[in-house]
C-alpha cells in the first residue's frame, strides 16, 4: 500500500471515482492507455488515408480492452457502431465519418490524459520530496 494520499481531485471525474486516492494505479493506467494510443493513432490514420477500413476496425478493436479499463464508454460504442456499419454496408461516407470521429475522440482523450499524467507525476515528485 503506497504511504502518499493524493491530496487533490483527479481532474476527470471518472478517474476520480475509479482510482479515488490511488494515484500509483491512475498513473500506470493512464499511462498504458497514452501509450497504446501513440501506438495505434499512426496505423488508425494510415488506414483511414488508404481507405483500408478492415483494418481500422481490426486496430480499433484491438484496443477496445484499453478504452474499457478508463471507461471510455462513448469510444467503445463508436467502434462497435463502425465494425456493425462496415459489416452491413461496407465502406461509404457514414463509415468514414464514424472513423474519423474515433481517431478525434481519441486525440482529445490522449491529450486530456497526458495533461492528467503530467500533474500525477509532479505531485508524485512533489510528495516524494516532502517525505
Amino acid at each position: 500500500m503506497n504511504a502518499f494520499k493524493y491530496q487533490r481531485e483527479l481532474d476527470v471525474p471518472f478517474l476520480q471515482q475509479k482510482f479515488g486516492n490511488d494515484i500509483f494505479s491512475a498513473r500506470e493506467i493512464i499511462g498504458s492507455f497514452v501509450e497504446m494510443v501513440d501506438n495505434e493513432l499512426g496505423i488508425l490514420e494510415a488506414a483511414l488515408l488508404q481507405r483500408d477500413y478492415k483494418v481500422f476496425a481490426r486496430v480499433a478493436h484491438r484496443m477496445k480492452h484499453g478504452l474499457s479499463i478508463l471507461g471510455l464508454q462513448q469510444e467503445i460504442k463508436l467502434v462497435d457502431e463502425l465494425r456493425a456499419h462496415l459489416a452491413s454496408y461496407g465502406s461509404n461516407d457514414r463509415l468514414q465519418l464514424l472513423c474519423r470521429r474515433f481517431v478525434d475522440d481519441l486525440e482529445e482523450k490522449r491529450a486530456l490524459f497526458k495533461v492528467e499524467m503530467i500533474r500525477l507525476d509532479n505531485w508524485i515528485e512533489q510528495a516524494a520530496n516532502e517525505s
